[in-house]
């Protein structure tokens, strides 16, 4: 048995306690749900590769739908499509990309001991029911992921895969689990950073860019975005 609580901010699957009943607050757009399932191992299929980079050979190895479950679906269609141009014979070409999956914000908030500040703010963002408040705890947060330290092998492997391919120049964009929904588009909610500079004197800038995407998820459009559209 589990419980579902669903904000503005994100959905968190649970094990729920026998007597645990459901809940609905409206005054902070809050819902929870209360469900049997058989299996929980799914639950956590959407973080199965957090702190990994996925590289064009290791998303041309998974399935659409484990790319999509992981890394959400515009990084699914671009590994799509590179599959697509490969096979080709040269009918057309896609660049290559690399994902960072789901969960790697998590672990580095967690490795970085910053969770218990990261959950207070949190805490915040959802409950808050005036805009000062919501603003000042979503400022928080983004205020923790432009300075969290990404994983290092993360930062190692693609630093190589970048210069692996001779790239001068890169884009860095979110892939989101939840930006088109029944009811909700969340196009261009989220940071897209071009002509990110690569290279060894440039080792920081990828990094720096990845991070402000991270960001970009409490900014004040995006934060704003999902309240108005609610849980």
């Amino acid at each position: 048995r589990v419980s579902v609580s669903v904000t503005p901010e994100k959905v968190l699957v649970e094990q729920a306690d026998q007597d645990e009943a459901p809940l609905e607050a409206p005054h902070v757009q809050a819902r929870k749900y209360m469900m049997v399932i058989d299996d929980p191992r799914p639950l956590a299929a959407s973080h199965k590769y957090a702190g990994q980079l996925l590289g064009p050979l290791q998303l041309a190895d998974l399935s659409f739908k484990e790319v999509l479950v992981t890394c959400g679906a515009k990084a699914a269609s671009c590994a799509r499509l590179a599959s697509l141009a490969q096979s080709s014979d040269s009918g057309f070409k896609a660049p290559a990309s690399f994902c960072v999956p789901f969960g790697t914000f998590e672990m580095a908030i967690a490795d970085a001991e910053l969770a218990e500040q990261h959950e207070a703010a949190m805490q915040k963002l959802e409950q808050a029911v005036g805009t000062d408040g919501l603003l000042d705890a979503a400022g928080r947060l983004s205020d923790l992921a432009r300075t969290v330290p990404l994983p290092e092998s993360l930062l190692k492997d693609l630093a190589g895969g970048l210069a692996q391919l001779g790239a001068r120049r890169c884009a860095v964009r979110s892939s989101a689990s939840s930006e088109d929904l029944k009811g909700f588009s969340g196009a261009g909610l989220y940071r897209t950073l071009l002509n990110v500079a690569v290279g060894p004197a440039q080792t920081d800038a990828p990094a720096g860019a990845v991070r402000e995407v991270f960001a970009s998820l409490f900014s004040e459009r995006a934060v704003l975005g999902r309240r108005a559209a609610g849980p």
